[in-house]
């Protein structure tokens, strides 16, 4: 291997040598990542590219080490085995590790539009039948059982109605009192 590397030319040994600085980097981050161990290690810079927020980005060692590996392979490819010349083979390096990096970058979008922050917004709850699971005493809280956006909860509830809703009363929420509670009244059904 160390014959193979000195018997390149000056060019040729920069290609080589971003090829393997940039997948080592690669297999490295990949490596850690795999175990469990680089996933709380912040390699980002804080640059804004057209506001992404990256844990992956044009700016981040991943997208960089994406980069250089496929500058260096492609160039020392394109130089030593197309036999381009120099320019054209750092043209088609520079533009395979910009392709690289521009479409990891991409998947990476596409995955972070695919989590979800878990989190219930109570404001979906305004409208939704329930029932009481604790009293709600006039003047008082209690809870009541209902779906918010797909889910099974159990929230504090309070009525204004003036009297007070036993358990098992059919609710349907008109309101938010503060961010955690539901503002409730006695649901009414016709029989008819």
């Amino acid at each position: 291997m160390l014959e193979w590397f000195s018997s390149l030319g000056g060019l040729d040994k920069l290609f080589a040598a971003c090829a393997v600085l940039g997948g080592g980097f690669t297999l490295v981050r990949l490596s850690l990542q795999l175990l469990g161990g680089g996933a709380d290690v912040d390699t980002d810079f804080d640059a804004d590219v057209e506001g992404a927020d990256a844990t992956f980005g044009l700016l981040s060692l991943q997208g960089l080490s994406a980069f250089f590996m496929m500058f260096g392979l492609v160039g020392l490819g394109a130089h030593i085995e197309l036999e381009l010349s120099a320019g054209a083979a750092i043209l088609g390096g520079i533009a395979a590790g910009l392709f690289t990096t521009l479409l990891m970058a991409r998947i990476f979008d596409l995955f972070r539009t695919m989590q979800s922050s878990g989190n219930i917004d109570l404001i979906n709850a305004v409208g939704t039948g329930g029932t009481v699971y604790l009293t709600v005493h006039a003047g008082g809280a209690g809870k009541v059982r209902l779906i918010v956006q797909k889910r099974m909860r159990v929230l504090d509830a309070v009525t204004l109605d003036g009297a007070d809703l036993p358990t098992g009363t059919s609710v349907v929420v008109t309101g938010l009192q503060s961010d955690n509670v539901l503002v409730v009244s006695a649901q009414h059904t016709d029989q008819g």
